[in-house]
């Protein structure tokens, strides 16, 4: 018997570990690729900011490009306005009329004071529309406080350049006979014309009477000769 069994063959049984199951690999695999797709949305979440930041960074800097350049344009536009009109008022100033008042004169006709005033053009182009207004006063302060509106005016034709007209204005001869001692008789006036580009123009004068002669009437020129625009 015992012989049998040692002459017997010998089978041998070998015993397989149980696999996973499928389930278990595909949880495995499932997370892995959650994973995967969360670092990837991650990047894509970075890249977009980035790219939004660009964007934004690229629109202030278009935007304030574009206000440069406006406000370039701006001061360039005001600077030819400038130039334009600096250019206008030199032309307007060296070919525009100028009147100054040449000399001053009176003597007595029956029983007024005549005046008579010369007006010089020494301006370059013709003065035209010419208005002269005249007034005078009696004072004792060697520069009276002279009045912004003469009392008398009157037109005169258009003066040529280096021309002159002449203006005569009457006023009773009591006014300057009256005088006490220590007065002067004062006569102010405004002369107002037009140059070729319709600009109006003014020159403002007033002479004070130093001497009388019998009938002749020496004037000075006071505080405000010649005060033209």
């Amino acid at each position: 018997m015992f012989a049998m069994l040692q002459s017997a063959p010998i089978i041998k049984v070998l015993l397989d570990a149980p696999k996973e199951s499928l389930w278990r690999q595909l949880d495995f695999y499932v997370a892995l690729g959650t994973a995967l797709l969360a670092v990837w949305t991650a990047v894509l979440a970075w890249m977009t900011k980035n790219l939004v930041d660009e964007t934004k960074q690229a629109r202030l800097s278009s935007e304030a490009a574009s206000v440069k350049l406006l406000l370039d344009a701006e001061r360039s536009a005001t600077a030819s306005e400038r130039s334009a009109e600096s250019a206008r008022r030199l032309v307007e100033v060296g070919q525009s009329p100028w009147i100054a008042i040449k000399y001053t004169s009176a003597t007595f006709v029956n029983n007024s004071l005549v005046f008579t005033f010369k007006l010089w053009n020494y301006g370059r182009t013709p003065a035209c529309e010419v208005i002269s207004q005249f007034d005078y006063l009696i004072s004792s302060l060697p520069f009276p406080r002279i009045p912004n509106e003469p009392r008398y005016s009157q037109m005169t034709q258009p003066i040529p350049p280096d021309g002159d007209a002449e203006v005569l204005q009457d006023i009773p001869a009591a006014v300057y006979l009256d005088k006490k001692l220590g007065e002067s008789l004062y006569v102010y006036g405004r002369i107002i014309y037009q140059d070729f580009f319709s600009v109006t123009h003014r020159t403002e004068w007033s002479s004070r009477c130093i001497l009388r002669q019998d009938n002749i009437f020496e004037f000075v020129l006071t505080e405000r000769p010649d005060n033209m625009t």
